[in-house]
């Protein structure tokens, strides 16, 4: 917080500065382990422990969760390795009185693949799969991995697939500047395993939150979810961010010199382009089934993109070759665009009624992930 030279302004900003302060001083965060890997509830929530009994020390996920909307204030839940699988929708994330942050480690992969450079890489260790909810809700899009009903929320480093529905929900006007991080959504260990619905989908007036993020580290990738790959829907839902991510794709897979090439730091020479073969083109593309990411039904004022570290990489193609058009109806598009195919129907796309003064920006839309342009073709392309 910087603070004015005025006089006034000065005395407004230190008094805000100890507010903060005094704030910060009695709210420090509580924090639930997920020790286990079951799907049990909390006994009691609101007692400020996750356990699934009295004294038993087993803390599940959606005990954690229970126990964290339940206990006012924020609060954060580390989630262990490994699978979980849940067998009931979890409950969303509702808390008024404070976020949570839901965070997973990242672990070393092994890769077996054409680069003999890069033997292992990074992955989401909490796995949360929805593989046995098709059993009871097969077909309702409502059953997403994790839901989001309120503000400052934090889901990271944790992968979600295989719900019946979206992979995260962020919903309603209570739903701001929440964001979701260095997730694999419709993917485990970087094998598709896509949701039945969206990968993110905001909506409903949700505002201010954020999918991806502004350094390499907090990419996520969505993929081979059989929606979009992030829908922004509705009237009333603006100033949503989405930057940073690989969506339908899958460029951490490639080798370093390409993306240092794509972001004006290098030149793609031939013993960079040597290590890229075919078997690449299976490895690296996930697309989403409809769209990659869609904004529509009066949604405004959103941003997919940013610059250099926050840029976009999405796999098909949009409306236009032109590198740079207006489209006054639904916003102003300004990507790196070249002409591929690779998703469902496009890379992006702006449509409905209201749909107005979103911006898309800083994003390499419609190559293959080996880099060979393919031909245009198709009324999208």
């Amino acid at each position: 917080l910087t603070c004015s030279t005025k006089p006034i302004l000065r005395r407004t900003c230190a008094a805000l500065l100890v507010a903060t302060i005094a704030f910060s001083t009695v709210t420090e965060a509580k924090t639930f382990f997920v020790n286990d890997l079951g799907d049990q509830p909390d006994k009691f929530p609101g007692d400020g422990v996750a356990e699934t009994l009295p004294g038993n020390g087993v803390a599940t996920l959606r005990a954690a969760i229970e126990e964290a909307n339940a206990f006012p204030g924020d609060d954060v839940i580390e989630v262990m390795d490994g699978l979980i699988e849940v067998t009931s929708l979890l409950p969303p994330l509702n808390d008024p009185t404070g976020g949570t942050r839901i965070t997973g480690t990242w672990r070393t992969h092994p890769v077996e693949g054409p680069f003999p450079y890069q033997t292992f890489e990074r992955v989401p260790g909490a796995i949360i799969s929805g593989d046995k909810l098709n059993l009871t809700i097969e077909g309702n899009e409502d059953a997403a991995g994790i839901q989001v009903r309120s503000a400052n929320n934090v889901i990271e480093g944790i992968a979600i697939f295989e719900f019946p529905g979206n992979g995260i929900s962020i919903l309603g006007e209570t739903a701001t500047n929440n964001v979701v991080r260095r997730c694999f959504i419709g993917l485990e260990n970087r094998q598709p395993q896509g949701n039945g619905g969206h990968g993110v989908y905001i909506a409903d007036g949700a505002s201010s939150n954020r999918v991806g993020g502004f350094v390499d580290s907090d990419r996520n990738i969505i993929g081979a979810n059989r929606g979009n790959g992030v829908y922004i829907f509705g009237d009333g839902t603006t100033e949503n961010q989405v930057v940073g991510n690989f969506i339908g794709v899958d460029l951490m897979r490639l080798p370093p010199c390409v993306l240092e090439a794509l972001r004006g730091e290098g030149t793609l020479d031939s013993g960079c382009l040597k290590e890229l073969g075919a078997e690449v083109d299976t490895r690296t593309s996930y697309p989403n089934a409809e769209h990659n990411i869609c904004v529509g039904g009066g949604a405004q004022e959103n941003i997919i993109g940013g610059e250099s570290d926050s840029i976009n990489y999405i796999a098909g193609s949009i409306w236009t070759n032109s590198k740079v058009y207006e489209y006054p109806a639904y916003g102003t598009v300004d990507p790196y665009i070249l002409p591929s195919s690779g998703g469902g129907q496009n890379a992006v796309t702006l449509e409905g009624e209201g749909t107005e003064r979103n911006v898309v920006s800083g994003a390499w839309i419609g190559f293959r992930p080996n880099w060979a342009v393919a031909g245009s073709g198709g009324e999208y392309t």
